[in-house]
């Protein structure tokens, strides 16, 4: 009797696919002898090993380790509402907690309004959550414009206000 986890998991004895008693066990009427086995199932890593048939019941338990793990990036001011791109897929907004990614190394891309655009690289190991906190450089400038109370102030034709305006924008040229 084998049991294993995730349930999902194949199973081989000697090679030949194991059919499933009942979800996650399976039961196998073998002669005496030794026998290999390999398990496996997506995202996580396979399990080999040997067990010996004598005289009497075999019962085993098998968990399969996770090839897999997780980014979460917290909520903070400079990167809230930020996209994140992993090897250029866009996977969610600031902060988060991303679905499982296979264990390995990743290109990682953060954009923010009035911030550089952060590029970096990650690792993401077996089982285990990498929070991740970029320091992102700002783009901005913060601008006060007073001219005579009567007049209109219009930042690249949008009406700003009247008289005085005081707000960030990104770097650039601005009429």
């Amino acid at each position: 009797v084998l049991k294993v986890m995730p349930a999902d998991a194949k199973v081989l004895i000697n090679g030949k696919q194991q059919p499933y008693f009942e979800r996650g066990v399976i039961h196998a009427l073998l002669d005496p002898g030794t026998y290999s086995y390999t398990i496996s199932a997506e995202d996580y890593h396979d399990e080999n090993g040997k067990f010996v048939i004598a005289d009497g019941k075999v019962e085993r338990t098998i968990r399969l380790r996770p090839a897999y793990g997780w980014l979460a990036i917290d909520d903070y001011e400079e990167v809230r509402g930020a996209k994140v791109y992993i090897n250029g897929k866009f996977i969610g907004t600031a902060p988060l907690k991303s679905d499982r990614l296979p264990s390995g190394e990743y290109n990682i891309r953060i954009d923010q309004k009035l911030y550089k655009p952060f590029e970096g690289k990650i690792v993401i190991s077996d089982n285990e959550t990498l929070d991740y906190a970029p320091t992102l450089v700002a783009d901005f400038a913060n601008v006060a414009l007073n001219v005579d109370s009567n007049s209109d102030i219009y930042i690249n034709n949008q009406w700003k206000g009247k008289g005085h305006w005081k707000g960030t924008l990104s770097t650039g040229t601005y009429t």
